[in-house]
């Protein structure tokens, strides 16, 4: 035997019905905090607090939303529908036709718990039983009047129920008055098809007093706070400027401070706000005045330590206008990545906030003003012209006083210089040994590149590296350049004979200058080279023609007998770096005569050289001495002199210096028995000697007849060598 049961629903004139969704499944996320105070059948707030804050958050619908079940058909006669057959087949049961709950006779709910109603709020909260049956639900429904004794009344307002955690929130159109009672009744529904049917199982109603909020306890004799509260800015307020009101209150209120949970501040003009204190169980208090005055002082400014690319630390100096100390508590930001949406407020007269932008606090020693932040090594990026990638801000908040910011970009690392003998005309194999140089500069110490080396299509293509005419640098991405893929898919750049790269965008790069990668070195030494069958000294300088000699060679000095000759290669107009250079008297002999040998081609050319005093090759500087118009023994030393490096300290440089010492020889004379003396020569090996004639008294019975030198019998008045 089978029995259907039919519920049918009543139809009520009248204003709409408020109605709210079970709090179990808030999708709004709020929550609300319970009186201290509760009468009969109202659970302690404090309690119900500790659960919400446990629990999952409901979904609750606006006041005044209209039902989410649909009228049920009215009968205008019970007995005619009685009477009526229903078909066989309609009496078989299915999913479709009835729910999977089936109402028992006299069948009755649980009354809700945990009841909370608070004067001067528009809302009933409450707990039912949880269930989590799709097809069955439980609704609230709160009414001004006993429900057993006015059934028909409409109620206050209505909110499903039981879902979830069962708890519940019913809102109203009228907030409540502290002594009001209210009936909670919870109604159970069955869903057929797409509505919710009631199926006439309720529990019986419970009343409530509304208990009296914390607000209509305590706001009429709260003490507000004078002021006036320093402020950046009339239309917003910070987090601190927000909490100092509050913990004023709090202080001007000790007594019922615990009570209070938040304030809300409302602009009323540039000298003063409202406030409104929300209490503990979320009633709120009246507005109150409050002055304010806006800040004019600004923030220390930052003075960024030198940041490299390479680095990890940003650092740098907090400097007050007054030259004081900053303020303690005062605060540094460091942004680290800057949102496009935040990058005007880092300009001047902006307001130096940031929103959506990455950032960290500096440590701040308020002493010393030094301020400091480890970022990581992987943080900082180049910056390339026309991109703010890299870019890193800095804003400086001082207590009570506006923020100042900068944006500063991380710097290129300069490499280890490359020693080089002409820093103005750098080689194919210079270059190649400043490269590496280069790479390993970008390079962090925990080995990160921050070259920009080739992704994507350039995977495994390294930073690109050329040099310009002046031995600057100049570092580019492999995708800016022109270029092809081989067969085995690596990227080959194009470049020109002089190994300069064909870029699509030339503007994008990184350069270095020649003064920042190389290092000059001294000359080789210049040759000194003496023939004393031709009886010369010839003195070269080093090779200065081909790359890789000293084609930075300015002069080089001959120094003998007291006498020094200068030969200088000055440059032309056009040449960056040119310099004569004098050499002090006694540095190696007692006195110094120069005599200069001047050319005019530049640095590395095969001009002419031309001297006031001496012998000398107009094509390659070549000094050509007569051992004769030089001293017994004389010592010939040259020095070589380039022109320095590409920077003021690096001062031309002097090469070893090089000697020779001519050898010599002694002629004396034997007197073979005789007696008196001669006087005896000492001189330079490759000159002729020419014989004397005899000053010795022979012996008794004879007489001079020849000189004798090694056996071989020499005239007076010949030469020897």
């Amino acid at each position: 035997m089978v029995i259907v049961f039919c519920t049918f629903g009543l139809v009520f004139s009248g204003p709409p019905l408020v109605h709210a969704e079970d709090e179990g499944t808030d999708e709004s996320g709020s929550r609300e905090l319970a009186t201290t105070q509760q009468p009969e059948n109202v659970a302690n707030a404090e309690e119900i607090l500790a659960s919400e804050e446990t629990a999952d958050a409901g979904v609750e619908e606006e006041a005044g939303s209209t039902a989410d079940t649909e009228e049920a058909p009215v009968v205008e006669n019970d007995q005619e529908l009685e009477a009526q057959p229903a078909p066989a087949e309609s009496l078989e049961i299915g999913p479709e036709n009835v729910s999977e709950s089936v109402a028992e006779p006299n069948a009755k709910l649980a009354p809700p718990t945990d009841i909370v109603a608070i004067s001067g709020t528009k809302e009933v909260k409450g707990q039912a039983e949880a269930t989590n049956d799709r097809n069955r639900q439980l609704r609230a429904y709160v009414y001004a009047k006993d429900p057993k004794s006015e059934p028909n009344q409409i109620p206050l307002g209505e909110s499903t129920a039981g879902k979830g955690n069962g708890k519940f929130t019913v809102k109203l159109q009228e907030p409540l008055a502290s002594g009001q009672v209210l009936y909670i009744v919870l109604k159970q529904e069955n869903k057929k098809g797409s509505k919710w049917i009631p199926d006439g199982v309720e529990s019986d109603p419970i009343s409530v007093s509304v208990s009296l909020s914390l607000a209509d306890q305590y706001d009429a004799g709260l003490n507000v706070p004078q002021g006036p509260f320093l402020h950046e800015d009339q239309a917003t307020r910070s987090d601190e400027e927000i909490s100092e009101i509050f913990e004023a209150f709090k202080t001007s209120n000790p007594a019922i401070a615990g009570y209070m949970k938040a304030i809300n501040l409302y602009n009323v003009s540039q000298e003063q706000l409202s406030a409104e204190i929300i209490y503990n169980d979320n009633s709120k208090g009246t507005t109150k005045p409050i002055n304010i005055k806006l800040i004019t002082e600004r923030s220390a400014e930052a003075l960024v330590d030198k940041l490299l690319v390479t680095g990890n630390i940003v650092a740098g100096t907090l400097q007050t206008e007054d030259g004081q100390q900053v303020t303690p508590g005062t605060k540094v930001k460091v942004v680290t990545r800057i949102d496009a949406d935040d990058r005007e407020n880092f300009e001047p007269g902006a307001r130096c906030n940031v929103v959506k932008s990455q950032a960290t606090y500096a440590d701040v020693d308020a002493e010393s003003g030094r301020f400091s932040v480890d970022v990581g090594y992987e943080t900082l990026k180049l910056n390339w012209p026309g991109s703010s990638e890299g870019e890193i801000g800095i804003i400086v908040k001082e207590p009570k006083k506006l923020p100042t910011c900068k944006v500063i970009v991380p710097e290129g690392p300069l490499p280890e210089k490359t020693p080089v003998r002409d820093p103005k005309k750098l080689t194919k194999d210079d270059k190649k040994r400043i490269d590496p140089n280069i790479r390993q500069a970008y390079t962090t110490v925990t080995g990160i590149s921050k070259m920009p080396d080739g992704t994507g299509d350039w995977e495994d293509t390294p930073a690109l590296i050329d040099f310009n005419a002046d031995g600057d640098a100049r570092i580019a991405n492999p995708s800016n350049s022109v270029g092809d893929w081989d067969q085995n898919w690596a990227f080959v750049p194009k470049q020109d004979e002089d190994g300069r790269y064909e870029l699509k965008n030339p503007e994008q790069v990184k350069s270095i200058a020649a003064k920042d990668l190389v290092t000059n070195i001294k000359p080789r030494s210049p040759k000194i080279t003496v023939d004393y069958d031709s009886s010369t000294v010839t003195i070269t300088p080093p090779a200065y023609t081909d790359p890789g000699d000293d084609t930075d060679l300015a002069s080089y000095r001959v120094l003998y007998d007291g006498k020094t000759i200068t030969l200088t290669r000055p440059a032309d107009s056009a040449a960056p770096n040119t310099s004569t250079r004098s050499v002090a008297a006694g540095a190696f002999l007692k006195m110094v005569v120069p005599f200069v040998l001047a050319r005019t081609e530049p640095s590395g050319s095969t001009g002419s050289w031309s001297s006031s005093e001496g012998s000398v090759d107009s094509s390659t500087g070549t000094v050509t001495l007569q051992i004769k118009d030089l001293s017994v023994g004389a010592t010939i030393t040259a020095i070589a002199t380039d022109r320095g490096g590409l920077v003021e300290e690096e001062t031309p440089l002097d090469s070893d210096p090089v000697s020779v010492t001519l050898e010599t020889a002694t002629v004396s004379y034997d007197a073979n028995g005789g007696s008196g003396t001669m006087p005896s020569t000492k001189m330079n090996k490759g000159l002729t000697y020419t014989i004397l004639d005899n000053g010795f008294e022979a012996p008794e019975n004879k007489e001079f007849d020849h000189w004798e030198i090694d056996g071989k019998t020499v005239a007076a008045g010949s030469e020897i060598p």
